[in-house]
């Protein structure tokens, strides 16, 4: 299982490494080439000496060298992860079924449970993963370049903020985050996988007029019929918008049923939407 897996990663990477691999290397290129290029139309460091550096201490420097960009860039590459996830998982198995390399796919020792394993940890974690990864690197060659102009500029060393335990923290905790998500977003990638599945067209409509026409009908039970209450948009809008975040701690994750927005009937409701993937792609012609 553990082999048919990593050649079932090695078929995601050759399909999609362009969404999850080159897009972050563009994003950090793009964001990278930015200060370089005013550095070089500019002809000077002047343009990065603010007016308000001459009044920050060293402490705040320092604050955002390790704190506010890591932050920053987790959160700009993570909105990119996120949407590069919906894509994938909603066009993972539709693509292979549309272009019939199901079958070639199929024809090899790979079993369907596998493959939809793969498909699953490749969104759910993959994904984000090299994402985070991105931005760790971005980060490092962003600190160094800043800590570098503000020697230049005012003589202050901030070369040690950059591998500060609170920045290893900062990144250790949010890819912590990503498992913990990984969870908590299980039954909303499981649903995405099975629109993806079940769609002959637009598996985005398939993944979300469905929800739309439920949300709907219960409205119209409300308002036409006295239906006591909206139970289904309760239920996903305190599932998905809750007010304690969902991100978890280590100690957390041991017992996550627990936490709020994590619960074991979110993961009887995930396993039988991946059980239905799996059992339509043993179908699948």
């Amino acid at each position: 299982m553990i082999n048919q897996i990593m050649m079932g990663f090695k078929k995601e990477y050759w399909e999609y490494h362009g969404s999850f691999v080159k897009l972050p290397l563009i994003l950090m290129a793009g964001i990278l080439l930015l200060p370089l290029l005013a550095i070089i139309s500019n002809g000077s460091l002047d343009i990065f000496i603010y007016q308000d550096l001459q009044t920050s201490t060293q402490q705040e420097l320092a604050l955002s060298i390790s704190t506010v960009m890591p932050s920053t860039l987790m959160a700009f590459f993570g909105s990119f992860s996120l949407l590069v996830q919906f894509y994938y998982l909603l066009n993972c198995l539709f693509d292979e079924k549309r272009d019939l390399s199901v079958m070639f796919w199929r024809s090899l020792p790979v079993s369907d449970l596998s493959t939809v394993l793969t498909k699953l940890l490749t969104g759910a974690v993959i994904i984000p993963s090299l994402f985070l990864i991105a931005a760790a690197l971005l980060y490092f060659c962003l600190s160094v370049l800043g800590a570098m102009i503000l020697f230049i500029g005012y003589d202050l060393s901030l070369f040690g903020y950059v591998f500060s335990a609170q920045t290893a923290s900062s990144f250790a905790t949010n890819w912590l985050g990503i498992l913990s998500n990984s969870l908590w977003l299980l039954p909303l990638y499981s649903w995405l996988m099975l629109a993806s599945i079940i769609a002959k067209k637009s598996p985005l409509l398939w993944a979300i007029v469905p929800v739309i026409a439920a949300l709907l009908f219960e409205s119209i039970l409300v308002s036409w019929f006295n239906w006591p209450q909206h139970f289904i948009y309760a239920v996903l809008h305190d599932y998905f918008w809750p007010q304690q975040s969902p991100t978890l701690t280590l100690d957390a994750l041991t017992n996550i049923t627990k936490h709020k927005p994590i619960n074991l009937v979110s993961l009887i409701v995930s396993a039988l939407l991946l059980s239905a993937t799996y059992h339509l792609r043993r179908r699948a012609q």
